[in-house]
């Protein structure tokens, strides 16, 4: 996983917003 979120709310959130 690139993102340090949970797998849950990277895929409802879009990965622009997940860089905010």
């Amino acid at each position: 996983n690139i993102f340090p979120i949970p797998d849950f709310q990277a895929i409802k959130r879009p990965p622009e917003i997940v860089k905010k």
